[in-house]
């Protein structure tokens, strides 16, 4: 009976297809049939890469024969597999994931007409995905359930302990706890985003989509680095920056002994006593692509800037005064004049530091000091070519307008949408939004105003509205139904006469009959 199959240096001591009701197929050990072993296994494939959300691979098998009567692969089934390391001390995993596609290989119509033999030897092939993504991302999740003000890495904290750490939900298959890097900046997520311009009501992200945006938009605590990644690996999850990556690759005692770890391009074999923390030979070096100066010209990663569009509400007539002048730079001094943010490789890659001290990734700079990257903001109407101007393509900044589905709204409504938690959108005449949804704000300010000033506001004011809704109610009952009294005035117009009979004679005169036509004076 064969016990394991070891491709390269990973030993796979099982490998079983269980589906959702609990039937399995084992692939590793080989299943026995009729008292003969059935190998089924040919391949397992498992990659790792910082850039995806999640773990993926694909387990390629021959046809199971008998078995596939009763185990017809559809897609939704699991993989458990148990691997190891042999050389790498406490390298066991105990891994499960989600089977998300599944396609024979062969040909049906050959195989229909060769008869049963010639399926056999044809096979599957399998691909597979962290659980987390097969299902969490489609799930009904409660993240929105109220909204988040707080930095992010306290939602990721928050997030993880629902649904990435070990056992969180029935498809949280990750061995430890997710490593989550703290952040310097906040979070404002509201449990209903209303779509720009007109407040209309818009479905919230999904899980993965979620975590690769606060991923995204996250800074480190010394506000040097934006390059947070979350990505999965045989341990679990982990939410933090590419530097975080580096240090946690470098081996110390105490912080005394230690430094970065180091590889070597070649084919000899290494004592396994010399690399307690990998195999430090590198197998495959591959350049993806060299440096495209002109393509990262082109996108600002040089030289770029965008003009920051926003109210001046310090103007006391800002109602009274035109668009442009109610969005000048309070600063400025010609008329129309804007905010410019600027970004100059030179300068800013300053700031950042050197490599050796946690700042910029790259050692050098990717060009030399020679090529001005500056950019002259005194005339913001004519700003150098070579500089890219950024927009926010998206078009989702700017004022919100009275909600689509509700135009009509009374003078003291100005919260009426809290009650449905922003799902019919902004009733507020003018609201800004800054631009790319970023602002430099205080978080902690934002949630103090939010949290311990308005919310007990609203609540107040939602209590007010019912007692001035409750008297505008009787005030209709008492001028209608209960408490005026009705004077009948007599019916009084004026009319012209336009034609008179005389029906009866008498002697006073007789009676007449008139026509007359009703007129307005």
């Amino acid at each position: 009976m064969t016990e394991r199959q070891t491709p390269a240096d990973i030993t796979i001591d099982e490998i079983i297809i269980k589906k959702p009701g609990g039937e399995k197929l084992p692939i590793i050990p080989a299943p026995e049939e009729d008292g003969v072993m059935e190998e089924l296994f040919i391949n397992l494939s498992i990659t790792e890469n910082i850039f995806s959300s999640g773990v993926y691979g694909t387990l390629k098998i021959k046809e199971p024969g008998a078995a596939g009567d009763y185990f017809n692969l559809l897609g939704n089934e699991k993989i458990e597999l148990k691997i190891s390391s042999p050389d790498i001390k406490n390298s066991d995993h105990d891994l499960t994931f989600c089977i998300n596609d599944a396609r024979f290989l062969g040909d049906e119509t050959m195989d229909a007409l060769g008869g049963p033999s010639a399926r056999a030897g044809a096979g599957w092939e399998l691909d597979f995905i962290n659980c987390e993504n097969q299902f969490l991302n489609w799930d009904e999740l409660d993240y929105m359930e109220e909204d988040f003000i707080g930095r992010i890495d306290e939602l990721v904290e928050d997030l993880s302990t629902k649904y990435f750490n070990p056992g969180a939900t029935k498809f949280s298959f990750a061995q430890e706890d997710m490593v989550v890097e703290e952040t310097h900046n906040y979070i404002w997520l509201k449990k209903n985003q209303s779509m720009y311009p007109w407040g209309k009501d818009v479905h919230p992200p999904n899980l993965m989509n979620l975590m690769n945006n606060l991923a995204e938009n996250a800074m480190t605590e010394d506000e040097k680095g934006v390059n947070y990644l979350f990505y999965a690996d045989l341990d679990g999850w982990h939410f933090k920056s590419i530097r975080k990556m580096i240090a946690d690759s470098e081996p110390s005692w105490w912080g005394l002994v230690g430094g970065p770890r180091e590889y070597r391009i070649c084919d000899e074999d290494v004592p396994t006593d010399k690399w307690t923390e990998g195999d430090p030979r590198i197998r495959s070096h591959r350049i993806l692509s060299e440096y495209d100066h002109l393509k990262l010209w082109q996108n600002g990663a040089y030289s770029s800037y965008y003009e920051l569009i926003k109210p001046d509400y310090s103007d006391p007539y800002f109602d009274y005064i035109d668009f442009t002048t109610q969005h000048q730079n309070p600063e400025g001094e010609k008329w129309g004049e804007r905010i410019i943010v600027d970004y100059d490789y030179h300068r800013d890659a300053e700031e950042w530091g050197e490599m050796a001290d946690g700042g910029r990734v790259e050692n050098y700079k990717l060009i030399p000091d020679r090529f001005k990257t500056e950019i002259d903001i005194d005339d913001p109407k004519n700003i150098d070519k070579k500089s890219r101007r950024k927009y926010d393509e998206t078009g989702l900044y700017g004022y919100f307008d009275a909600p689509y589905n509700y135009p009509n709204q009374t003078p003291y409504d100005h919260l009426g949408s809290s009650a449905l938690e922003g799902k019919q959108g902004k009733v507020n005449n003018i609201l800004w939004q800054t631009m790319f949804d970023q602002t430099e704000l205080e978080g902690e300010i934002i949630k103090k105003i939010q949290k311990e000033i308005k919310e007990p506001a609203r609540e107040n004011f939602g209590k007010h509205l019912q007692v001035m809704n409750l008297k505008e109610k009787f005030n209709v009952y008492r001028h209608s139904i209960c408490c005026d009294k009705q004077t009948i005035k007599p019916l009084v117009f004026f009319a012209l006469i336009t034609d008179a009979k005389k029906i009866t004679d008498d002697a006073r005169g007789g009676i007449y009959e008139y026509s007359w036509k009703e007129v307005e004076m």
